[in-house]
């Protein structure tokens, strides 16, 4: 039966995925915020702002999940996964939006959270989880 094995997944990954959920929603208020204070109050261009943003989150992200023993610390298996999913998002909300009619905001909630639980399920099977 297929329902035993989704519970059996669950209470063996709960702890770690309630933290890596936990994080990613820390991560996602965090960039909105630190955007907002380097473009908005800051003045800085958006390209710049977001792009400092980025580097910080990408490499906050990294540290937060490993010192919470979310993940192994492989920062190179880390790195090329979360730059793929991240160009991966990119592509798929763009599609949304011109091919499938939605608008940004639905795009980008329904891809991040499917690309969420995808990069947990990526990350258990090449080992880092």
């Amino acid at each position: 039966m297929v329902w035993p094995k989704i519970k059996s997944t669950a209470r063996k990954h709960g702890g770690k995925f309630s933290l890596f959920v936990f994080i990613g929603i820390l991560k996602t208020v965090f960039t909105i915020a630190l955007n907002g204070a380097l473009i908005d109050v800051l003045g800085i261009s958006a390209f710049f702002g977001s792009s400092i943003t980025a580097i910080i989150v990408f490499v906050g992200t990294y540290f937060a999940y490993v010192y919470s023993d979310v993940i192994k610390p492989k920062f190179i298996e880390y790195s090329v996964s979360t730059i793929g999913f991240i160009i991966l998002q990119v592509v798929l909300i763009s599609m949304m939006v011109y091919f499938g009619g939605l608008g940004g905001a639905l795009s980008s909630a329904i891809v991040i959270a499917v690309l969420f639980v995808a990069r947990y399920i990526f990350f258990r099977n090449i080992g880092m989880i």
